[in-house]
């Protein structure tokens, strides 16, 4: 099949990956024919099969099984006809793309004069695995030409059943595919490219555990402890407040890395240099990044191993009053006034941050329980006394380092 990434005319572009298109030279013929879904849903259909005979009875089972049909043959034929015309008319070339009719069966055949996005996707994929064996740069780029392509879902409008395995095929190509060029890319020491690809990829598959696993490595590889750390505390976060799922051994052993590059002592010094500087002109509390957060609890961490000590984590919960998490903009005034508060009514040089959208953490050095807590009720009276949004309250609750940390 001649391609456009060789640079070649093409009499007809068909695009299925994030949303359906078909065009010529002249005009996108998808979208200019109205009142035309089913005839389009047959093309889907038969384009997703091709080269496959279908009789006529089995397509409208597949497609259409609500409807009751005195005569699927003649139905069909119609649609088959529709179809032709919608091609006719926007002059596309009948090598390019036809419909066959076989011994009372029906397929879909593409030619040289058809641009596939979904055959690209395969060839290039192909071609990279074969290119993989001998030649390390031309496979980077051949498998690189192959992720441009998938830009989403195969046909993500089509909500049928008979889409699925089609679906399913192209999107573990594209994640194998993902996986083989980043070992290529981490033989040819081009760990940046990796990131960059993951970043992408995190647009059409945000959900996809062993993705975020190797973005979260090979910026440890490069040194980027705190960025890895944040995605770690978003990822990990995202997935429990949306879908109530909890780290899976494999986060936890990521987790277990990122904390091994704090203690080996991977920290932005000019951070430490600055808090330090605020805390000793602060005259409450002051703020801080969760990066710095997290580094500050594991120094506290190693000092109370040698010495003991009470140290506590504090953390500061907004939601209604059902327990449920708002939408972020019902969320900025109360957070505004929960900083507020903490800002004002915290020790000289206490350090909080906000972990979530939603939440605040303070780090609590050498105080009593029983006094976290007391100090805990004030601050919630002080928000609540400030705050006149009812339909966002204040949980506050305390944690020992060791438990946070785990």
């Amino acid at each position: 099949m001649d391609t456009k990434m060789n640079g070649i005319h093409n009499n007809l572009e068909i695009h299925t990956f994030g949303k359906f298109l078909v065009r010529n030279n002249l005009a996108t013929i998808s979208e200019k024919t109205e009142r035309s879904n089913k005839t389009w849903e047959l093309f889907k259909f038969l384009l997703t099969n091709r080269g496959k005979l279908l009789v006529p009875e089995k397509i409208i089972e597949m497609l259409w099984p609500q409807w009751e049909y005195a005569n699927p043959r003649a139905s069909f034929r119609y649609h088959v006809y529709r179809m032709r015309q919608f091609l006719r008319s926007a002059c596309v070339s009948e090598k390019a793309v036809s419909i066959v009719y076989t011994n009372g069966c029906y397929s879909l055949e593409t030619d040289c004069d058809c641009w596939l996005d979904a055959e690209e996707f395969v060839n290039l994929s192909r071609k990279a695995d074969r290119l993989s064996r001998n030649n390390l740069a031309e496979a980077i780029k051949t498998y690189s030409d192959a992720l441009s392509l998938y830009i989403g879902d195969y046909l993500p409008e089509v909500t049928g059943s008979w889409v699925i395995p089609a679906r399913n095929y192209y999107r573990n190509l594209y994640l194998k595919n993902i996986f083989k060029v980043s070992s290529l890319l981490k033989k040819a020491g081009r760990l940046d490219q990796i990131i960059e690809i993951c970043e992408k990829a995190f647009l059409i598959e945000p959900a996809e555990e062993d993705l975020h696993l190797l973005y979260i490595n090979t910026l440890l590889k490069k040194g980027k402890t705190e960025r890895a750390r944040a995605h770690y505390e978003q990822i990990t976060t995202t997935m429990y407040q949306e879908a109530g799922i909890k780290p899976s051994w494999n986060f936890r052993n990521a987790y277990r890395k990122i904390k091994k590059s704090y203690e080996a002592g991977i920290i932005n010094y000019p951070e430490v240099q600055e808090i330090r500087k605020k805390r000793e002109k602060a005259k409450g509390a002051l703020i801080c990044s969760p990066e710095f957060f997290r580094f500050l609890c594991e120094l506290e961490r190693r000092r109370s191993e040698r010495s003991g000590g009470n140290i506590y984590v504090g953390v500061f919960s907004l939601h209604s009053p059902d327990g449920r998490v708002p939408p972020l903009g019902e969320l900025q005034d109360s957070l505004k006034s929960l900083q507020e508060v903490l800002l004002n009514n915290l020790r000289k040089g206490d350090v909080i941050s906000q972990c979530s959208k939603n939440q605040f953490v303070l780090l609590l050095i050498g105080m009593e329980l029983g006094l976290v807590e007391k100090n805990f009720e004030r601050i919630r009276e002080k928000f609540e006394k400030i705050h006149s949004k009812k339909e966002v309250v204040l949980s506050c609750n305390v944690h020992s380092l060791f438990s946070f940390l785990e």
